[in-house]
């Protein structure tokens, strides 16, 4: 993935984990009056919100990281692809077919003077 990937990934997860933990300390502290209880309705969802949230805020956090990694290696200079030498045509004995090599001026299996 591309660093800009990493970056919109990183920030809607720190955003969500914020809201997300934000949510699970409201519901968790939030008592309501209601005749002459005081209740906190929310109380079972409050843990859910706030594991989700700091999960959320973790992931946040490594994307970015990963995102500025990323920035990182994509400013580097790019080092040239190493260029193969051109390839020597193969060359044969016209006498009997074995592949010399580029430099032989005989051939090694029948000693017939190579035509180059």
């Amino acid at each position: 993935m591309r660093s800009a990937d990493w970056k919109i990934i990183g920030s809607f997860g720190t955003i969500l984990g914020v809201l997300l933990l934000i949510g699970g300390l409201f519901a968790y502290f939030y008592e309501e009056q209601r005749w002459i209880f005081v209740v906190a309705p929310y109380r079972d969802v409050a843990a859910p919100l706030v594991i989700a949230g700091v999960v959320l805020l973790v992931v946040g956090y490594v994307s970015n990281v990963r995102a500025r990694e990323e920035m990182k290696i994509e400013a580097l200079p790019k080092l040239p692809q190493p260029v193969a030498p051109p390839s020597v045509p193969k060359r044969f004995c016209m006498n009997c077919g074995t592949e010399l090599s580029p430099s032989a001026k005989y051939c090694p299996s029948c000693g017939q003077k190579s035509k180059d």
